[in-house]
């Protein structure tokens, strides 16, 4: 079997030009005034984000929001590029793992054939990452936006997609009929049809960014993908043919062709 040649010995020291630098052991917390993308060319990280570990693989990503403090412990020899986003290229959260996304994958590539330093080059690659990641994670199903400041903090707290609304109501203060009430009021739906269009929109994105079907119907709250096949079919009206080839393109091409629509068809 013929061996693979010793990185440390064609890759220039990262001492030599920090800015042309692919390779490192890893850094300290730290945070960014940027959005920033951490992609694994070669070898594997771990990236601490708070008190998780996120262990990206050959070919992964993660997205980090503006000023997420994180540590990066990499394996020797790995290959690795940070490159910074524009301001507006923010991840849903703060943090999205991208798991082996074929389109980032392929930038990576060109971004190091490349190695852009200019002020003229550094911009496009830029924008190529900012248009796919932005596209990424955009919405699919029409989620109205909310005003009222206790149905923005509901909107934005993690436990909307997995807690029952008497359990989100209690730990408001609130009545579970006084906040029904407030959310019909905010989005003219009721909150099991809000909810479900910000499950179905999150199980794509996670989709999208590389995850299995399965894995992103747990994440949203649905016991298997089964439960997310079933509320796409019933709000969408495709069926499982439709869906079985391509889920997440299938529901935006549906949405495209319903953007024009009344109101009325748009909510539940």
């Amino acid at each position: 079997m013929r061996t693979r040649p010793a990185r440390h010995r064609l890759l220039p020291p990262d001492t030599a030009d920090p800015h042309r630098a692919v390779r490192f052991d890893g850094h300290a917390v730290h945070s960014h005034d940027h959005p920033q993308l951490i992609h694994v060319v070669s070898g594997s990280v771990v990236v601490d984000v708070g008190t998780e570990a996120v262990a990206l693989g050959r070919g992964c990503s993660l997205w980090l929001a503006t000023g997420v403090p994180h540590a990066v412990r990499s394996q020797r020899d790995s290959i690795i590029l940070g490159p910074q986003l524009s301001s507006g290229t923010e991840p849903p959260d703060r943090w999205l793992l991208l798991e082996r996304n074929e389109t980032l994958g392929e930038l990576a590539l060109l971004i190091l054939a490349r190695s852009p330093m200019s002020a003229a080059e550094i911009p496009r690659f830029r924008a190529a990452l900012d248009e796919h990641l932005r596209d990424l994670a955009a919405d699919d199903l029409f989620v109205p936006e909310v005003r009222h400041p206790r149905i923005r903090t509901l909107a934005t707290d993690p436990l909307i997609l997995r807690s029952p609304l008497t359990s989100l109501a209690a730990a408001r203060g609130l009545s579970t009929r006084h906040l029904e009430r407030l959310i019909r009021a905010e989005t003219g739906m009721t909150f099991v049809a809000w909810r479900t269009r910000r499950r179905i929109n999150q199980a794509l994105r996670l989709i999208r960014a590389g995850a299995g079907r399965s894995a992103a119907a747990r994440a949203v709250g649905y016991q298997s993908s089964d439960g997310l096949l079933k509320a796409i079919e019933r709000l969408t009206g495709l069926s499982r043919e439709d869906l079985r080839e391509d889920l997440s393109g299938a529901v935006r091409d549906w949405c495209r062709q319903r953007r024009s629509a009344p109101a009325s068809v748009l909510t539940e």
